[in-house]
């Protein structure tokens, strides 16, 4: 059985998809949009959906011909629900996976939220197991042995990644293993290219 949060998601995702009239949808074309963003649903689940919603919003069922076609009424006011199918979910983690050491910190924080929306669509229940279980399934393998970084302090990868985006110039200084003294390599352009 589909929990709450299952239905409420897909019934979102099912407002976004109907057209303002005259345009209109169908049943199974909602049913087959549903699907291909990772909802599993049936044309009748989606059909009482469209039966509920049109109780509450400004819904219109064009019963002229079959099948029905579903529109929201002329004078509805446009709203956007903001939310994301599961398959938008999927794809944001799989990004976040790979992004995460490419990025800079600071940008990478700006979308924290967005991940942390994904995370809850594929948290969300029974509806979406498949594609929360995508991840487990597949993964990357890189051709060579994977390095382990070096371990730097946060303060450092910001200033580089921030030189990098504004495209300043770094002047740094490391202490030799060897010799133990600090050295100053000449100062070169950074750009996104080498480091």
């Amino acid at each position: 059985m589909q929990s709450q949060k299952d239905m409420q998601l897909r019934q979102w995702a099912t407002l976004r998809r109907i057209p303002q009239h005259p345009r209109q949808i169908t049943a199974r074309e909602l049913t087959e949009r549903l699907g291909s963003e990772g909802f599993e649903v049936s044309k009748r689940t989606v059909e009482r959906d469209l039966l509920a919603l049109s109780e509450i919003f400004p819904l219109l069922s064009n019963e002229r011909s079959r099948p029905y076609g579903w529109s929201w009424s002329k004078d509805a006011e446009a709203f956007a629900l903001p939310t994301m199918s599961p398959l938008q979910a999927l794809t944001l983690e799989l990004a976040h996976d790979h992004l995460a050491t490419l990025l800079p910190a600071s940008l990478l924080g700006t979308l924290a939220p967005y991940f942390k929306c994904a995370d809850g669509v594929l948290s969300s229940g029974e509806g979406v197991k498949k594609l929360a279980n995508w991840r487990k399934k597949v993964a990357i393998v890189p051709p060579n042995q994977p390095l382990i970084p070096p371990d730097y302090p946060e303060a450092i990868i910001e200033a580089v990644h921030a030189a990098l985006l504004s495209e300043q110039q770094l002047q740094i200084s490391y202490t030799s293993r060897e010799q133990g003294e600090t050295k100053t390599p000449l100062a070169s352009r950074l750009t996104s290219r080498r480091i």
